[in-house]
This record gives structure tokens, C-alpha cells and sequence, in this order.
């Protein structure tokens, strides 16, 4: 009689991973996309999570903070992305929008 055929080798439980960093090499569509942070290869699905922005706002040179699994490649399967909007862009938005409750009209009197 045969010796018994072994149990097939279960896959790898996936790794939980978080990445900070910027976005390059950059492909795909959204939401299927891929892109490296600090040289880790990060793939974005249907499923991915994005605050803060979403898929249509990564960009190379993006700050993202990405919590996933490393699958068998070695490859991040994101699940949450959190854009990080540079400050200088927040506060450049901030000073050059007037403010709603400003009255430009006083303004115009203050300069006379």
C-alpha cells in the first residue's frame, strides 16, 4: 500500500504592514491601482479604503499612509490609504479664500 499523500501546505497568513511615505511608479486605473512607497509595492483594489481624498487624488509624490497585508509576493494589499494633504496647500487654500463673514465693502472704506 502507498504511503498516505501529505496535507497540502496551507497558504502564508497574510503580514500586517503600515507604509508612510510618497507615492511613485504610480500605473493602473482607479481603483485598480499600484504604486511604491519607500520601495514597497502597494496594490489598491475596489475594496481599498481611502481618507482623506480618494483613488482620483493619488498622485507621485503624494504623502500617503497605507495599513494593509503583505501577500506572497511581497506586495502591500491596501486596505486603508490615508491621503496627507501638504500643508503648504492647506494654508495656501486658507489665505487666499476670502472669508465668508468679511465684508469687502469695509474693505474699500478702510483704504479710503
Amino acid at each position: 500500500m502507498p504511503p498516505p499523500v501529505p496535507a497540502p501546505v496551507p497558504p502564508p497568513v497574510p503580514r500586517p504592514v503600515e507604509l508612510d511615505g510618497r507615492v511613485s511608479a504610480l500605473t493602473g486605473d482607479c481603483p485598480a491601482i499600484a504604486f511604491l512607497v519607500d520601495g514597497n509595492r502597494v496594490i489598491a483594489s475596489r475594496t481599498t479604503d481611502y481618507r482623506k481624498g480618494d483613488c482620483k487624488h493619488l498622485e507621485n509624490g503624494s504623502t500617503v499612509a497605507v495599513v494593509g497585508d503583505r501577500d506572497q509576493s511581497g506586495a502591500v494589499q491596501a486596505a486603508v490609504i490615508t491621503l496627507d494633504k501638504p500643508d503648504k496647500h492647506d494654508d495656501a487654500d486658507k489665505h487666499d479664500e476670502p472669508d465668508k463673514h468679511d465684508d469687502p465693502e469695509k474693505h474699500k472704506r478702510d483704504d479710503k
